[in-house]
């Protein structure tokens, strides 16, 4: 193997002076990155050199909750909840009566018979007849006797039940013996033959010829009542009682059958004059109709205070918890003034269309609306747009609650004690008071626009209004003071301009009525809407927060959220 050796083309003195240029413009950035560090503030300096967090920047946890707007500490899809009254439920049914008649019946009868048996003539006779032998019984042959000689032979579907001479007359009534008796059946009459003697004749004429028996009529010996099982009921259940009172004399009376949907849960001879219990499994029941059948084989009944009572299982109902960071509250107690908030202060940093406060101290002559507006800046507008009226729809008012002129006597005029068709009774006042017994706040209160007008003003509704409810004749609802109610427990308080919305989408438009349980206090909601969102600073606290959903009715929810604006 050889080697060759190269030499460089580039002089020594290229090669130095590329050096030297790298160099000087290391020099160069280095006292860029010097004197940079020198003009910064000395916090500055310290959190780039040293990696501190500097007090009062957006990046410092305890800087304020800007980092939280937003955020939706919970979000939860629900689904159907049965709404679950009581732990029991009565079912009351009808009093009835059932019984059996049994009473001596003529079953078959014939005129007459002659029965003849010669050594030349033989004649006999047979006599049909049909029973219910489960309904029959004391089954009887009677007739009259004439022209008698010889043996008569009587046979029951072919066997020989009675043999003898008879005299001329009424002899007493052949029992029929149970045990051969169908329910098809055939008597057959025939005399005994006159032996060597063939010139004789023995006959028998038989006149009024009866079978007789005691029936029993048991087409009154049966009821069906039926008990409805709601879906909600049926998932709840764990066991039911059925019990029954039957007034009878116990001497008189026979087995009595009690099915439930055709399974037998009862057999024998109730008590009579008492109370009578059966336990009944869930098994037993059907969600929906179930048919309660009683049969009685002997007497009469009067079956009454007939009751299905359903007992429950303790309802579970959906519990959710959520966080709030720290940083959302204050230690203060006072209650703090924030943008938005109707309290007669309109803060510095707050616009005229995001507080109403703010819309009249910019100018007397400016109209608010209650509700938001699909462009925020139209919640406070001057007289000229107030007019035009169709982005408010709960109509504009001004510093007094009075409406723009050309707006008088539409919906959303709250001193026309006009109510116009259509309106809607959250938007207009005297709308609101067309219902009986109803509140109305004049502002919307935070617990959402189905508070504007309502019936009962619960103890968290108290203080949601700003100046207090009111019924038509100005009365008041006995509510406690806001001292009583807000920060009563001593716990931080949320910041100035935070909102804790709560949001409930329903899965359809039916009517609905649920509690929400935030720590203990109770959230009511009533409202036919698809979406409904309340303002819940004054339930909740900082670090673990509870949610439970309470039904007053069958419900179905989409979702709820809990989110920080």
């Amino acid at each position: 193997m050889s080697f060759k050796l190269f030499k460089s083309t580039k002089g020594a003195g290229e090669t130095t002076s590329n050096a030297s240029g790298a160099a000087f413009l290391i020099l160069l950035i280095t006292i860029v990155i010097v004197f940079y560090l020198l003009f910064l503030p000395p916090a500055d300096r310290a959190a780039l050199l040293e990696g501190q967090t500097i007090p009062g920047t957006p990046n410092s946890a305890s800087s304020g909750y800007s980092h939280l707007i937003g955020s939706t500490p919970l979000n939860e899809r629900v689904g159907y909840i049965d709404y679950v009254k009581d732990d029991k439920i009565i079912h009351e049914l009808s009093t009835f009566t059932i019984y059996t008649l049994t009473d001596a019946e003529l079953i078959s009868s014939v005129s007459s018979f002659y029965i003849k048996n010669s050594a030349f003539e033989k004649k006999f006779q047979e006599m049909r007849f049909e029973i219910d032998p489960k309904a029959t019984e004391n089954v009887k042959l009677s007739f009259n006797v004439d022209k008698p000689s010889g043996a008569l032979k009587i046979y029951l579907n072919g066997i020989l039940i009675f043999e003898g001479e008879l005299e001329r007359g009424t002899p007493s009534p052949l029992v029929l013996p149970v045990d051969l008796l169908k329910q098809n059946n055939v008597l057959y009459f025939a005399v005994s033959s006159p032996g060597f003697a063939f010139w004789s004749v023995n006959q028998y004429e038989l006149e009024n010829i009866l079978v007789t028996g005691d029936i029993t009529d048991s087409s009154n010996s049966f009821n069906m009542q039926k008990v409805y099982l709601a879906e909600s009921e049926y998932k709840h259940l764990e066991s039911a009682v059925f019990q029954f009172y039957p007034d009878c004399s116990n001497t008189n009376v026979g087995r009595i059958d009690i099915t439930v949907n055709n399974q037998q849960v009862y057999h024998g001879v109730p008590d009579c004059g008492l109370k009578n219990f059966i336990s009944l499994d869930k098994s037993v029941l059907d969600q929906g109709e179930n048919k309660i059948e009683f049969v009685s084989d002997k007497g009469s009944y009067i079956i009454d205070m007939v009751e299905l009572q359903s007992d429950l299982e303790d309802a579970q109902y959906p519990l959710y918890y959520f966080e709030l960071d720290e940083d959302l509250f204050t230690d203060g107690e006072d209650d703090e003034v924030f943008c938005g908030k109707v309290d007669g202060i309109c803060l510095d940093n707050c616009e005229a269309y995001e507080d109403k406060d703010c819309c009249f101290k910019e100018s007397n002559r400016n109209y608010w609306c209650d509700i938001r507006t699909d462009n925020p800046r139209d919640r406070c507008v001057n007289m000229i747009l107030a007019n035009q009226g169709d982005d408010c729809l709960s109509g504009y008012e001004d510093r007094s609650g009075d409406p723009p002129e050309d707006l008088e006597g539409v919906c959303g005029d709250d001193t026309d004690d006009f109510c116009p068709t259509g309106c809607d009774y959250q938007y207009d006042k005297d709308c609101c008071f067309t219902i009986d017994n109803a509140f109305w706040c004049d502002d919307v209160p935070f617990t959402g626009m189905d508070s504007v007008c309502t019936t009962i003003v619960t103890p968290s509704e108290c203080a949601a209004c700003p100046d207090d409810y009111h019924d038509k004749d100005n009365y008041r609802p006995n509510c406690p003071a806001p001292t009583e109610t807000i920060n009563s427990d001593g716990e931080k308080e949320l910041k100035a301009g935070v909102d804790v919305l709560f949001k409930i989408y329903f899965a359809n438009q039916d009517y609905k009525r649920v509690d929400f349980v935030i720590n203990g206090k109770e959230l009511p909601v009533d409202t036919y809407s698809m979406l409904v969102q309340r303002n819940i600073n004054q339930f909740v606290r900082e670090g673990t927060n509870s949610v439970e959903i309470q039904p007053r009715r069958d419900i179905a929810i989409a979702q709820i959220q809990v989110a920080i604006e």
